[in-house]
């Protein structure tokens, strides 16, 4: 076993006891409950989608159908009672509308710099390997936005929280260091941060499979 698998694995594991000793749905479910209005961006429900569509359980892949009954395909044919069973709390939640991204100004300029910078960035290092150089010289200095160091912002982002800003939404998430990164940089906010919690019904399956306690590790 790898020690990025065992790092996994124990990531795994400690979201598991987290949920087990902190269960996050039904808090989560009583906050979403009295929104007006759930939405979630194309490019949200994309990357979900990708990420269910590998990693989920059984349990969980019938709560995706029931919140989006189309996004996966795989999925269509469950028995809707079934489905329904499984959903539990989610019955609460108002309709979920899927928005197009319209990322807000003051992301699409923040991500406009970081990719001026790194387009000048690797445009240096192509040309100091071409001098022959070895890369000396190749470095630029450190991009600043509003007297800050942006962290790791991708377009990702820019979409997610870009799309609630421009809506007025409250974007709820379980990164808190990019929030804390947005913020940082002077971008007005409306979030509800919550513990992270992966897709982890099919890690735990396997997990008590190869352990018999549900902590065992896997070969």
């Amino acid at each position: 076993m790898t020690s990025r698998t065992a790092s996994s694995q124990a990531a795994f594991a400690a979201q598991l006891d987290a949920e087990q000793a902190t269960p996050l749905l039904a808090p989560l479910v009583a906050v979403l409950a009295r929104a007006e209005r759930l939405v979630v961006t194309h490019v949200a429900l994309d990357h979900f989608r990708d990420v269910a569509a590998v990693v989920a359980g059984p349990t969980e892949r019938l709560r995706v159908q029931f919140l989006f009954p189309s996004l996966l395909p795989d999925a269509a044919h469950a028995d809707p009672e079934t489905v329904r069973s499984a959903a539990g709390i989610l019955a609460r939640l108002p309709r979920i509308e899927v928005v197009p991204d319209a990322v807000a100004p003051v992301f699409a300029q923040i991500q406009a710099k970081l990719d001026a910078h790194g387009q000048a960035r690797n445009a240096a290092a192509a040309a100091a390997a071409a001098s022959g150089t070895g890369g000396r010289g190749s470095k630029l200095p450190p991009l600043y936005v509003n007297g800050r160091r942006p962290g790791k912002l991708k377009w990702l982002h820019a979409q997610v929280f870009g799309t609630g800003h421009g809506l007025g939404a409250t974007t709820v998430t379980a990164n808190l260091a990019l929030v804390r990164s947005l913020q940082e940089l002077g971008v007005p906010l409306s979030v509800w941060v919550h513990q992270p919690r992966s897709l982890t019904e099919r890690k735990d399956l396997m997990m008590v499979v190869s352990g018999g306690e549900g902590r065992g590790e896997s070969p």
